[in-house]
């Protein structure tokens, strides 16, 4: 009987103890590292963490999707956490913003965000104050539905893509923090011959409604007037290089077309993509489940300013992952590591653990790797480098198996010197 009893409350029992924990933590020095998983008292909800910010008071600010009962879109989740790693606040938003599609972006007052309106589809953007329980809108950008993915370009304008149902066209925007109208578009066909459209149309929704596997929608500029997005173009899924202004031509009459790095299908494409110089990125990509890495592309990109250029991914310096989970996501930022400039990958493993990748970023050559998380499965949701130069990951954990919480790493510095060292792993 006694082992009847463990096996059917001990799950429950465990929930409590790390319910426990996090309420009664003892204060600690941030500068130290610390793991934690946060409960809920709503064990069949899902979040899923995307992004985390350090904020002025040491703690931080997660943000994460989670479904909502007013729409069938992603509802917007946040969650405070104070220097020690204790849950300080957590909402989900009410207003009508869903579906995020930037990070959360530092500003003087708070984080901005951009997301989409219930109301249309329209894109917004909202600012969150530092402690995440009010919420502001910005901007309402009439007319720009269905966002995708968005960047800020400088401090008073973002770099948006976004899908117009009614052309069947993926379209670039600029849009100001203060203007409601566009200031920059340009659109680029997702079919020339029609035969594929329903298709990239029904892709385009499922990602929008969060079914099955998210997309790596991306778009931002590159500097001396030069714009990139990830996404859709003439039936490929690939990385488009474009000015704005330029007059681009399709279809079997040819024309000058926007260089892009080609992709071949939706199981084929660039995975994440950072800009290291004015012409050089390091970028990651998977193909038919098998996952790459490029750290360095030296002067494959030098013809990105001239249309027609078309760059293969055959031609990429291209380093299989193969412990990586088939068609895995990947987070890639710059970060700085005992002086030097690193190139961080952050992505899952086949075993379920999220692993970092650590890359020197004049060399490319792999410097150390790290593994986070046993004993549940866990899936990586976003990092940000902290101001005593250690590190917050976050991301989901099932616990059992069955139960998705947020989850959380602080590594110190000296952990990240250890990662460079290949030691400590």
């Amino acid at each position: 009987m006694l082992h009847k009893f463990f096996a059917r409350y001990c799950p429950f029992l465990l929930i409590f103890l790390l319910a426990c924990d996090l309420k009664d933590a003892k204060e600690v020095d941030s500068s130290l590292s610390f793991t934690k998983i946060f409960d809920n008292d709503l064990f069949a909800k899902t979040f899923t963490p995307l992004d985390v910010k350090q904020t002025p008071d040491g703690g931080y600010l997660v943000l994460g999707e989670t479904a909502v009962d007013f729409s069938t879109f992603a509802g917007i989740f946040l969650l405070k956490i104070d220097r020690a790693g204790n849950a300080v606040f957590s909402q989900t938003l009410a207003d009508g913003s869903l579906n995020p599609v930037s990070d959360l972006v530092p500003t003087a007052n708070g984080f901005f965000l951009m997301c989409m309106d219930i109301l249309g589809n329209e894109t917004k953007l909202i600012r969150i104050d530092f402690d995440g329980i009010r919420v502001t809108e910005v901007q309402r950008y009439t007319g720009i539905n269905n966002p995708l993915s968005a960047t800020p370009e400088g401090n008073s304008s973002w770099v948006v893509q976004h899908y117009n149902q009614d052309e069947n066209a993926v379209y670039v925007s600029s849009l100001a923090n203060n203007n409601p109208s566009r200031s920059q578009q340009m659109a680029f066909p997702i079919v020339v011959d029609g035969y594929t459209e329903s298709r990239i149309e029904d892709a385009i929704f499922k990602h929008l409604n969060r079914i099955g596997r998210k997309k790596p929608f991306m778009s931002g500029s590159l500097g001396s007037g030069m714009y990139f997005y990830n996404g859709y173009l003439e039936e490929t899924f690939s990385v488009v290089f474009f000015r704005f202004g330029e007059e681009y031509a399709y279809g079997p009459d040819g024309g000058q077309e926007p260089a892009k790095l080609l992709g071949v299908s939706d199981d084929e494409v660039v995975s994440n993509i950072f800009q290291t110089g004015n012409r050089t990125f390091a970028l990651a990509r998977y193909a038919n489940g098998a996952n790459f890495f490029t750290t360095k592309t030296d002067d494959l990109f030098n013809d990105i300013i001239l249309n027609n250029t078309v760059i293969q991914t055959e031609d990429l310096t291209n380093l299989p992952i193969l412990e990586l989970f088939p068609n895995a996501r990947v987070v890639l930022k710059r970060v700085q590591i005992g002086g030097r400039r690193v190139l961080l990958y952050a992505s899952d493993t086949i075993g379920k653990q999220i692993v970092l990748f650590a890359y020197d970023e004049a060399t490319g050559n792999l410097l150390g790797k790290k593994y986070l998380g046993s004993g549940f499965p866990y899936e990586i949701g976003g990092f940000d480098q902290t101001d005593d130069g250690g590190l917050a990951v976050v991301g989901t954990t099932y616990i059992t198996g069955r139960f998705p919480r947020v989850c959380m790493f602080k590594l110190s510095n000296q952990d990240l010197l250890n990662l460079i060292s290949l030691s400590g792993n």
